[in-house]
């Protein structure tokens, strides 16, 4: 799960998309003078949780906190949301940064921009009054603004990363949880994909023992990663990276987790024919890949055991291969518009070169909240 860190200015979106438009073209960027952000007021939400409230996988999603909330509209043509600890901010072309939508009180993450650019779904986790439980609530705002409205909550579980439906109208989201208790204790793991539709708000079970849906660009079918004996296993870990049509048809393996300790965040490349995802350790992680990493870019020490670099496979299952050595904290990629990958991690943002794999740390400071591109 990631753990957005809130940022202390906006140099680093600055930074961030400076870089980008660097990356647009083959000749050296004009130095371009710092432009100062654009004030507006942040967007408020407000949620007074009560004792218990639950909402049932399948049904209907109702209102069981008490939520205020409106969002700055966004200026036309951004290129990014970026999910900062509260905070959702709009990088735009200039690169001038606005806040987007402000949690006051938790914390966004998981940013999912519609197809048609004209919606954007995103998560807001709070905490509830005198416990350490954290219930997490899927929210749906225009770009134009007004108030953003709950779509669904889960009954229990955290939720994770979203999806869109190609035509816009339902959101794959990844819950993960425990069903009742720990596994030592009998317990068994919530590890499953929901598909919430975006008119009515109902949900049903879509995948089970499964999380970090991405859809293929064509709406026809979605990659995930199964996760390995979640029924007994209080941390599952990751077994394939599958992908799967969406008429119900049996999905196939992509990738066999047994090769990785980790993966997260698939992406698809813009043209349909390969995935980008995070992972740690795999094929060949031994002296080359240490030695990558000591000439590549400086990195942060992740908050777990382990850390994930880039990798590549092609839908079919094959040329799997690291792009880049980030040796990061859960990584996130999104495609630019020139067809570079950029990368948020809790060490920072990186510019990467898919065919190169040559990865440039654009800025020093990070996030765990994600992030996503406007269409």
């Amino acid at each position: 799960m990631m753990k957005p860190i809130f940022p202390q200015s906006l140099w680093l979106l600055v930074l961030v998309c400076t870089a980008l438009v660097a990356a647009c073209g083959a000749r050296a960027a004009t130095p371009v003078a710092p432009p100062t952000a654009i004030p507006q007021p942040a967007a408020t939400v407000v949620a007074t949780p009560p004792a218990s409230a639950t909402i049932e996988p399948g049904a209907t999603a109702t209102v069981v906190e008490r939520v205020t909330a409106t969002a700055t509209p966004v200026p036309p043509a951004p290129l990014l949301l970026v999910a900062r600890e509260s905070t959702l901010w709009a990088m735009l072309p200039d690169g001038a940064a606005q806040a987007f939508v402000t949690a006051e009180g938790g914390l966004v993450a998981s940013p999912a921009i519609a197809p048609d650019g004209r919606h954007v779904a995103y998560v807001a986790n709070y905490r509830r009054d005198g416990s350490i439980a954290i219930y997490s609530q899927l929210m749906l705002v225009d770009r134009s603004g007004g108030e953003p409205r709950l779509l669904w909550q889960p009954g229990q579980g955290v939720i994770g990363r979203l999806a869109w439906a190609a035509d816009g109208s339902a959101i794959y989201a990844g819950i993960d949880g425990l069903r009742t208790a720990g596994a030592a204790l009998g317990g068994a793991r919530l590890q499953e994909i929901m598909r919430i539709d975006v008119a009515s708000g109902e949900a049903g079970p879509f995948f089970e023992d499964a999380l970090d849906p991405a859809m293929a660009p064509d709406g026809r079918s979605i990659a995930y990663l199964r996760a390995a004996d979640s029924a007994t296993d209080e941390r599952a870990p990751i077994a394939a990276l599958e992908l799967a049509p969406l008429d119900g048809s049996a999905g196939q393996v992509l990738v066999d987790g047994a090769q990785f300790e980790g993966m997260a965040a698939p992406r698809f490349s813009p043209d349909g024919r390969s995935i980008v995802f995070a992972a740690a350790g795999g094929p060949a992680a031994g002296l080359l890949p240490s030695l990558l990493a000591l000439l590549g870019p400086a990195t942060a020490h992740a908050h777990g055991d382990i850390t994930y670099d880039l990798w590549q496979v092609g839908i079919d299952g094959s040329q799997l291969r690291r792009i880049a050595v980030l040796a990061e904290d859960d990584p996130v990629a999104v495609y630019g518009p020139d067809g570079s990958l950029l990368v948020l991690a809790a060490g920072g943002f990186y510019g990467i070169d898919p065919a190169t794999g040559t990865a440039e740390r654009l800025a020093g400071e990070g996030s765990h909240g994600g992030i996503d591109a406007w269409p």
